[in-house]
């Protein structure tokens, strides 16, 4: 279409300049006259067509600038997005492990309560009772008890050393444990 416009501009100007160099030849400035007319109609025409095809052409421009504009919101958008989803998984992921951890804590305390403490309360109950029973009977010393029971005083120990040993891995396991939390009854973050 440029071609064709470029083509039209030179034969007009062609024809413009045959007019103007037979203007005073009657004859020939008629026909002249009429190429010039048709010419500069036809680049007119050709003009008019290559600039409606300029408007079209930068109205697309246009319109691609805006797509690549809005598709390059749209990607940041994304990334954003794709970013607060991550970082939402990894504080999904780290809240899971955190309660993980404490039912696994719950679970540990609970056993504890059932089967330790019992049992050391259990040990130190019998041992009480036997110190009771033979400082009552005789007006024996406490070492004396003692070395007479030495079942009780076994059974005591142990349940004393594990009730230790329970304690012990539940200080190194969950001591570190960080929990906030909103308090339902005091409405504040601990």
């Amino acid at each position: 279409l440029r071609e064709y416009a470029e083509q039209r501009r030179n034969k007009k100007a062609k024809r413009e300049k045959q007019y103007h160099s037979f203007y005073n030849v009657p004859i020939v400035a008629a026909q002249y006259k009429k190429k010039y007319m048709r010419a500069r109609d036809k680049n007119s025409d050709a003009e008019e067509q290559l600039s409606k095809v300029r408007i079209t052409v930068d109205s697309c421009q246009k319109a691609v600038a805006e797509v690549a504009r809005s598709i390059s919101d749209c990607q940041k958008k994304i990334e954003l997005l794709e970013q607060q989803q991550q970082d939402t998984e990894n504080r999904i992921k780290q809240a899971n492990d955190m309660i993980s951890e404490l039912q696994d804590g719950q679970r540990f305390w609970s056993d504890f309560d059932n089967n330790q403490l019992s049992t050391a309360l259990k040990a130190t109950q019998q041992f009480i009772e036997a110190i009771q029973k033979y400082s009552r009977k005789s007006h024996s010393n406490l070492s004396q008890v003692v070395h007479h029971q030495t079942d009780f005083v076994k059974v005591f120990r142990l349940a004393l050393h594990e009730y230790s040993e329970a304690e012990g891995y539940a200080e190194s396991r969950w001591k570190d444990i960080q929990v906030a939390f909103n308090c339902a009854r005091c409405k504040t973050t601990q």
